[in-house]
């Protein structure tokens, strides 16, 4: 009997401990929150001399940075209004960095959008 409720109590403590190790496991997959700044535009704006807004597409953002870094961005709890109000300008974007992609959380349009100098490209 009592070596029943020892093996009982195994079995418990075991089948337990495998419950919590994917919750564990996950936490390893989250990437590193950031807050970057640049400009939001999309691939085909960066590659050409001028950008027409019939070629904004929502799954082909991207951020280019101050430092010459492009970010792909993938809206992640932002609803689209803003990703639309931003496009173009200077914006601040916090989220979810992971490789180069950046699952964003949230956008702020900054103040006196500057264009874009296709010099630095």
């Amino acid at each position: 009997m009592k070596g029943q409720k020892k093996i009982l109590l195994l079995l418990f403590f075991m089948t337990s401990g495998l419950l919590f190790i994917p919750s564990i496991t996950m936490g390893e997959d989250v990437g590193n929150i950031i807050v970057a700044k640049g400009v939001l535009t999309t691939e085909k704006c960066l590659k050409t001399p001028v950008c027409y807004l019939e070629w904004y597409d929502q799954s082909s953002l991207v951020l280019f940075t101050g430092k010459r870094t492009v970010y792909h961005l993938e809206a992640n709890e932002v609803p689209k209004w803003k990703f639309n109000s931003g496009f173009g300008k200077q914006v601040a974007i916090k989220g979810v960095l992971k490789g180069n992609k950046i699952m964003v959380n949230d956008l702020l349009p900054l103040e006196g959008g500057g264009k874009m100098s296709k010099a630095c490209l």
